[in-house]
């Protein structure tokens, strides 16, 4: 039985070591299958996050004393 083959666009993308190094940490925390996987997740929360500061919404990120702080995404 032959597999069914799936729309994929290859990207050939430069990165610094530091970078690498970053992907590489987030895959390992974030269990995923490949640096891909990390990328496509990212892909996906950034989109959103954007998506919500366009419609007006806020982000903010709790503070280990309690305190909110506001986060821009652009």
């Amino acid at each position: 039985m032959a597999k069914e083959k799936t729309d994929v666009v290859r990207r050939n993308i430069e990165f610094q070591p530091a970078s690498v190094q970053r992907i590489e940490k987030l895959r390992t925390r974030m269990e995923a299958a490949s640096d891909s996987e990390v990328l496509r997740r990212a892909l996906q929360i950034l989109d959103q996050l954007v998506e919500d500061e366009e419609a007006g919404k806020r982000i903010f990120v709790r503070e280990p004393n309690g305190d909110l702080v506001a986060v821009r995404i652009r």
